[in-house]
């Protein structure tokens, strides 16, 4: 870290283009990258943008060029500079040198001189439960991206019973997508019915719906808009369906226990959203949900769980 931190303060650094891994995974905290037209972080889980806004014509320089000057961090895209400065101030960093870079908890910062700012412009919300969030005091537009929790599959048996539905993503309570329908548990010769859809707020996508269970198991519905696929059905006597993907996915519905039932129905695949907010629309700090995968519901053979939801806050 020092032997990077001392690199960044000697001036423009060159980063050699990465291939795109906008809006996916990584695991070593603290990495960077050029990739996509913007500069980026791994914060343990997924690549952060750290784009912000235009500063203006950086024709004749290389794209990738970060540069630390008139107290902030900037890089090129080939046309413009673009400013790396969240309007996250965090501590004061009196005493370190300006243009000082570090990786602290899961965030990238610099000092300016006299103050810590973030550089990321996008949070992830990936785990199932409430978080609160302090929205960036300043801010052009605020941009939100979720998908509900998946239904889950129905279970089979002499009490098969339905699966239960994914739990509803949400900001600020105003903005949601709900989670899918669970799907219906199979008894006797009665098939289980696929889950519904998830819905989400206006403007958004309802997932798909799973299938009703016929000689096999049904299979779930994909959440919306390439969220998380579905999980399949159990595709033999005995077999459980299996879980739905994240984000999202509904879960497959479990198979028949005998040859006198038929399969149980697939969850239901989660709603999506995605809204840009104008400046100052939302303010302060808010919670934001993340919808649990709905949970199978009792039987012999169980049908899949669903995926969890996920929720995406950029801002510029």
């Amino acid at each position: 870290m020092s032997r990077f931190i001392a690199a960044l303060i000697l001036g423009a650094i060159f980063f050699i283009p990465a291939l795109s891994h906008a809006q996916t995974a990584c695991s070593t905290g603290g990495l960077q990258q050029y990739s996509g037209g913007a500069m980026q972080f791994c914060d343990g889980s997924y690549w952060i943008t750290m784009k912000g806004a235009s500063l203006g014509s950086c024709a004749g320089t290389t794209a990738g060029t970060m540069t630390y000057a008139s107290s902030t961090y900037k890089f090129c895209d080939g046309t413009n500079w673009y400013s790396m400065k969240s309007y996250y101030n965090t501590s004061s960093c009196a005493g370190t040198t300006a243009g000082t870079m570090r990786y602290n908890s899961n965030r990238m910062q610099f000092c300016d001189g006299t103050t810590w700012y973030d550089m990321g412009f996008v949070k992830y919300f990936v785990t199932a439960g409430t978080t609160a969030f302090t929205i960036p005091s300043t801010y052009s537009s605020l941009t939100l991206t979720m998908w509900g929790g998946g239904g889950a599959g129905g279970s089979t048996g002499t009490t098969g019973n339905a699966g239960n539905t994914g739990g509803q993503s949400s900001f600020n309570t105003t903005y949601y997508a709900n989670g899918g329908g669970g799907g219906g548990g199979s008894t006797s010769h009665t098939s289980g019915a696929g889950g519904s859809g998830g819905t989400a707020y206006t403007g958004g996508v309802t997932g798909s719906a799973g299938t009703t269970g016929g000689v096999t198991a049904g299979s779930a519905g994909g959440a919306a808009s390439a969220g998380g696929t579905g999980g399949a059905g159990g595709a033999s006597s005995g077999a459980a369906g299996s879980a739905g993907n994240a984000p999202g996915g509904g879960g497959g519905g479990a198979a028949q226990t005998s040859g006198s039932q038929n399969g149980a129905g697939g969850g239901g695949g989660a709603g999506y959203l995605t809204i840009t907010l104008g400046s100052g629309t939302v303010t302060g700090t808010v919670n934001v949900v993340v919808g649990a995968g709905g949970t199978a519901g009792t039987g012999t053979t169980l049908g899949g769980v669903g995926g969890v939801g996920r929720v995406i806050v950029g801002w510029q």
